[in-house]
Protein backbone atom coordinates (compact mmCIF):
# COMPACT_ATOMS: atom_id res chain seq x y z
CA UNK A 1 0.00 0.00 0.00
CA UNK A 2 1.01 3.62 -0.50
CA UNK A 3 1.57 5.74 2.58
CA UNK A 4 0.35 8.92 0.87
CA UNK A 5 -3.05 8.60 -0.76
CA UNK A 6 -3.93 9.78 -4.27
CA UNK A 7 -0.38 10.51 -5.42
CA UNK A 8 -1.18 9.59 -9.03
CA UNK A 9 -3.63 12.47 -9.48
CA UNK A 10 -1.90 14.99 -7.22
CA UNK A 11 -0.38 18.10 -8.90
CA UNK A 12 2.76 17.60 -6.75
CA UNK A 13 3.15 13.96 -7.74
CA UNK A 14 6.90 14.15 -8.47
CA UNK A 15 7.72 15.59 -5.05
CA UNK A 16 5.29 13.28 -3.24
CA UNK A 17 6.94 10.25 -4.85
CA UNK A 18 10.21 11.38 -3.22
CA UNK A 19 8.46 11.80 0.13
CA UNK A 20 6.80 8.39 -0.23
CA UNK A 21 10.10 6.60 -0.93
CA UNK A 22 11.89 8.36 1.92
CA UNK A 23 9.18 7.66 4.49
CA UNK A 24 8.71 4.03 3.40
CA UNK A 25 12.43 3.32 3.85
CA UNK A 26 12.43 5.10 7.19
CA UNK A 27 9.34 3.24 8.43
CA UNK A 28 10.96 -0.08 7.54
CA UNK A 29 14.17 0.84 9.32
CA UNK A 30 12.76 2.12 12.62
CA UNK A 31 9.78 -0.30 12.78
CA UNK A 32 7.41 2.03 14.58
CA UNK A 33 3.83 1.00 15.35
CA UNK A 34 2.12 4.11 14.00
CA UNK A 35 2.64 6.65 11.21
CA UNK A 36 1.06 10.11 11.16
CA UNK A 37 1.30 12.08 7.91
CA UNK A 38 0.20 15.70 7.65
CA UNK A 39 -0.01 17.85 4.52
CA UNK A 40 0.65 21.53 5.26
CA UNK A 41 -0.59 24.40 3.13
CA UNK A 42 2.39 25.81 1.26
CA UNK A 43 6.09 25.71 2.06
CA UNK A 44 7.43 25.96 5.63
CA UNK A 45 11.00 26.54 6.77
CA UNK A 46 13.47 25.04 9.23
CA UNK A 47 12.27 27.25 12.10
CA UNK A 48 9.48 24.72 12.66
CA UNK A 49 11.99 21.99 13.55
CA UNK A 50 11.69 21.46 17.31
CA UNK A 51 9.45 24.51 17.67
CA UNK A 52 6.89 24.17 20.47
CA UNK A 53 5.30 27.60 20.68
CA UNK A 54 5.50 31.02 22.29
CA UNK A 55 4.70 32.16 25.80
CA UNK A 56 5.26 35.22 27.98
CA UNK A 57 7.89 34.97 30.70
CA UNK A 58 9.19 37.40 33.30
CA UNK A 59 11.94 39.56 31.92
CA UNK A 60 15.36 39.12 33.62
CA UNK A 61 15.68 42.93 33.46
CA UNK A 62 12.57 43.58 35.53
CA UNK A 63 14.37 43.28 38.90
CA UNK A 64 17.23 45.55 37.85
CA UNK A 65 15.03 48.32 36.43
CA UNK A 66 11.95 48.04 38.65
CA UNK A 67 12.52 51.54 40.08
CA UNK A 68 12.65 53.19 36.64
CA UNK A 69 9.30 54.90 35.86
CA UNK A 70 7.33 52.88 33.31
CA UNK A 71 9.74 49.93 33.39
CA UNK A 72 7.32 47.62 35.16
CA UNK A 73 4.78 47.94 32.35
CA UNK A 74 7.30 47.01 29.65
CA UNK A 75 9.51 44.52 31.44
CA UNK A 76 7.04 42.56 33.55
CA UNK A 77 6.75 39.91 30.84
CA UNK A 78 8.31 39.40 27.42
CA UNK A 79 7.52 36.89 24.63
CA UNK A 80 9.77 33.84 24.46
CA UNK A 81 10.09 31.05 21.89
CA UNK A 82 10.16 27.52 23.28
CA UNK A 83 11.83 24.45 21.79
CA UNK A 84 10.99 21.71 24.25
CA UNK A 85 12.47 18.28 24.89
CA UNK A 86 10.73 15.82 24.64
CA UNK A 87 9.39 17.04 21.31
CA UNK A 88 5.93 18.54 21.13
CA UNK A 89 3.49 18.68 18.26
CA UNK A 90 4.46 21.63 16.03
CA UNK A 91 1.65 24.19 16.45
CA UNK A 92 0.73 24.76 12.81
CA UNK A 93 -2.38 26.96 12.53
CA UNK A 94 -5.50 24.84 11.86
CA UNK A 95 -6.02 26.65 8.54
CA UNK A 96 -2.70 25.29 7.26
CA UNK A 97 -3.46 21.62 8.00
CA UNK A 98 -4.90 20.31 4.72
CA UNK A 99 -5.19 16.61 5.57
CA UNK A 100 -3.96 13.94 7.95
CA UNK A 101 -3.23 10.31 7.14
CA UNK A 102 -3.03 7.70 9.89
CA UNK A 103 -1.31 4.33 9.32
CA UNK A 104 -1.06 1.49 11.81
CA UNK A 105 1.23 -1.55 11.87
CA UNK A 106 -0.86 -4.68 12.27
CA UNK A 107 0.07 -7.89 14.13
CA UNK A 108 1.23 -9.43 10.83
CA UNK A 109 3.62 -6.46 10.39
CA UNK A 110 1.57 -5.04 7.50
CA UNK A 111 0.93 -1.30 7.37
CA UNK A 112 -2.74 -0.37 7.11
CA UNK A 113 -4.36 3.03 6.57
CA UNK A 114 -7.26 3.47 8.98
CA UNK A 115 -9.57 6.27 10.05
CA UNK A 116 -8.56 7.94 13.29
CA UNK A 117 -11.52 9.57 15.10
CA UNK A 118 -9.45 12.36 16.56
CA UNK A 119 -6.90 14.27 14.42
CA UNK A 120 -3.57 15.02 16.05
CA UNK A 121 -3.81 18.70 15.09
CA UNK A 122 -6.72 20.49 16.78
CA UNK A 123 -9.30 21.94 14.42
CA UNK A 124 -9.35 25.17 16.41
CA UNK A 125 -6.44 27.38 17.40
CA UNK A 126 -5.02 26.46 20.81
CA UNK A 127 -3.48 28.60 23.52
CA UNK A 128 0.31 28.69 23.77
CA UNK A 129 0.21 26.90 27.12
CA UNK A 130 -1.83 24.06 25.58
CA UNK A 131 0.63 23.74 22.68
CA UNK A 132 3.57 23.53 25.06
CA UNK A 133 1.97 20.55 26.81
CA UNK A 134 1.34 18.49 23.65
CA UNK A 135 4.27 16.09 23.87
CA UNK A 136 4.43 13.65 20.96
CA UNK A 137 4.94 10.80 23.41
CA UNK A 138 1.46 11.43 24.80
CA UNK A 139 0.14 10.73 21.29
CA UNK A 140 2.29 7.65 20.64
CA UNK A 141 5.41 6.13 22.15
CA UNK A 142 6.30 4.38 18.88
CA UNK A 143 5.56 6.51 15.87
CA UNK A 144 6.80 8.32 12.81
CA UNK A 145 5.34 11.79 12.33
CA UNK A 146 5.85 13.58 9.01
CA UNK A 147 4.75 16.98 7.73
CA UNK A 148 5.11 17.77 4.02
CA UNK A 149 4.34 20.97 2.13
CA UNK A 150 1.80 21.51 -0.62
CA UNK A 151 2.06 23.63 -3.81
CA UNK A 152 5.53 22.20 -4.41
CA UNK A 153 5.32 22.28 -8.20
CA UNK A 154 4.01 25.85 -8.31
CA UNK A 155 6.59 27.12 -5.80
CA UNK A 156 9.54 25.16 -7.14
CA UNK A 157 10.37 24.51 -3.47
CA UNK A 158 9.14 22.02 -0.90
CA UNK A 159 9.79 20.89 2.65
CA UNK A 160 9.52 17.74 4.72
CA UNK A 161 9.84 17.45 8.49
CA UNK A 162 10.03 14.10 10.28
CA UNK A 163 9.83 13.25 13.99
CA UNK A 164 10.33 9.75 15.39
CA UNK A 165 9.47 8.64 18.92
CA UNK A 166 10.51 5.28 20.39
CA UNK A 167 10.11 5.03 24.14
CA UNK A 168 12.13 7.83 25.74
CA UNK A 169 14.24 8.38 22.61
CA UNK A 170 13.52 10.72 19.74
CA UNK A 171 14.98 11.96 16.49
CA UNK A 172 13.86 14.70 14.14
CA UNK A 173 14.90 16.13 10.82
CA UNK A 174 14.05 18.90 8.38
CA UNK A 175 14.61 18.55 4.64
CA UNK A 176 14.32 21.35 2.06
CA UNK A 177 14.01 20.65 -1.66
CA UNK A 178 14.35 22.79 -4.80
CA UNK A 179 13.32 22.00 -8.37
CA UNK A 180 15.69 23.16 -11.12
CA UNK A 181 14.75 21.35 -13.31
CA UNK A 182 14.60 18.20 -11.14
CA UNK A 183 13.95 17.95 -7.44
CA UNK A 184 17.11 18.18 -5.36
CA UNK A 185 17.72 18.09 -1.60
CA UNK A 186 19.32 21.42 -0.67
CA UNK A 187 19.20 21.37 3.13
CA UNK A 188 19.10 18.75 5.89
CA UNK A 189 19.06 19.52 9.62
CA UNK A 190 18.80 16.86 12.31
CA UNK A 191 17.89 16.79 15.98
CA UNK A 192 17.96 13.79 18.27
CA UNK A 193 18.69 12.24 21.65
CA UNK A 194 22.28 11.39 20.68
CA UNK A 195 22.96 14.87 19.29
CA UNK A 196 21.55 16.45 22.46
CA UNK A 197 23.81 14.28 24.64
CA UNK A 198 26.86 15.37 22.62
CA UNK A 199 25.97 19.03 23.06
CA UNK A 200 25.53 18.61 26.81
CA UNK A 201 28.84 16.75 27.06
CA UNK A 202 30.54 19.50 25.07
CA UNK A 203 29.21 22.17 27.41
CA UNK A 204 30.29 20.22 30.50
CA UNK A 205 33.81 19.97 29.09
CA UNK A 206 33.88 23.72 28.57
CA UNK A 207 34.37 23.59 24.82
CA UNK A 208 32.92 26.32 22.65
CA UNK A 209 30.54 25.61 19.80
CA UNK A 210 29.93 28.17 17.06
CA UNK A 211 26.21 29.09 16.86
CA UNK A 212 26.11 28.07 13.20
CA UNK A 213 27.72 24.66 13.73
CA UNK A 214 25.49 21.61 13.14
CA UNK A 215 25.72 18.07 14.44
CA UNK A 216 26.67 15.70 11.65
CA UNK A 217 24.78 12.77 13.17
Amino acid sequence: MRLIENIETHPDREFLEIVERHLRKLAGRVEVQEIFLVEIDNWFDQKWLGYSGKAFVQSPLSAAFHEVPGAEKHLQSVPAIFRKIPLTLPPFPPSRVLREIYIRREDNNELTSVNRPQPIHPRERQSSSANLRRSLQTISGSALFAWFSSNATRNGAASLMVYITKGNKFSAGFLAFRKNPRWKLVKFIRLGTAARKRRLKSREAGSKVHPGQRDKA
